[in-house]
């Protein structure tokens, strides 16, 4: 969903994602100081919301008082689950530096799958997507099974550890993300991209998350091996 029309992870741009011909909404999620998971890209909330500091720092009321850039509140993973189409899948990337946290997002997330009240998580993929540690590299992606392992969904790395190499052979499909030619500091350029593309070995692989800086999307499509393509607004395909 254009986000100069509606604000990322907002319930106003699910319930447009959810008119659109997909299978899939996407979401991010952080942790606030008061422990309950929320909806957010960024570690801090000044690039899209009225608030400022870290998320970390903010209980869920103080979080709950903000608006979006245009105005809307930030709702919590449970509001959005709950508010999304059943019959939609669901990929949460779960944004952490702290590796112990992730018991606890384990935790949080799945109960969803075993509630009586049957949310719609339906199937859904959740990649443990972290930013970066201090020696500027990715703890290791972990990949809940979608698909029996036929599809992989990576949008923000910059290292994926070799046991979790292992994980991805074996895909039909990879996206994986190709940010810009530049060295970035949480994700791969493209040709690091590339570099672990040729590794894998998946038959076919779309790019993602890529910036302004890759150049025109038929221009740099050209230049890319065959199995390799950038994705774009409605893509679809099997697996």
């Amino acid at each position: 969903v254009s986000q100069s029309r509606y604000d990322e992870n907002t319930l106003a741009s699910f319930k447009k994602a959810s008119e659109l011909n997909i299978d899939a909404i996407e979401m991010d999620v952080r942790k606030c100081k008061t422990g309950e998971l929320v909806v957010m890209h960024d570690e801090t909330l000044e690039r899209t919301t009225n608030g400022k500091g870290p998320i970390s720092e903010k209980t869920l009321s103080e979080i709950k008082s903000l608006e979006t850039k245009s105005g809307e509140k930030i709702p919590t993973l449970q509001e959005a689950l709950d508010f999304i189409d059943k019959k939609k899948k669901v990929v949460i990337e779960i944004k952490e530096n702290n590796i112990a946290e992730l018991d606890v997002y384990i935790k949080n997330i799945l109960k969803y799958e075993s509630s009586e009240k049957k949310t719609n998580i339906k199937k859904a993929l959740v990649a443990y997507l972290k930013e970066a540690s201090k020696k500027n590299k990715y703890k290791p992606v972990f990949q809940k099974a979608l698909f029996k392992n036929n599809f992989t969904y990576i949008t923000d790395a910059n290292f994926i550890a070799p046991e979790e190499q292992e994980k991805i052979k074996g895909s039909k499909v990879l996206i994986l993300n190709a940010l810009r030619p530049e060295p970035h500091p949480t994700h791969f350029t493209l040709q690091q991209a590339l570099d672990m593309v040729a590794k894998l070995a998946v038959p076919q692989v779309y790019f993602t998350h890529f910036s302004h800086q890759i150049g025109l999307h038929d221009e740099r499509s050209a230049t890319l091996p065959n199995g390799v393509a950038l994705a774009y607004d409605g893509l679809q395909f099997t697996i």
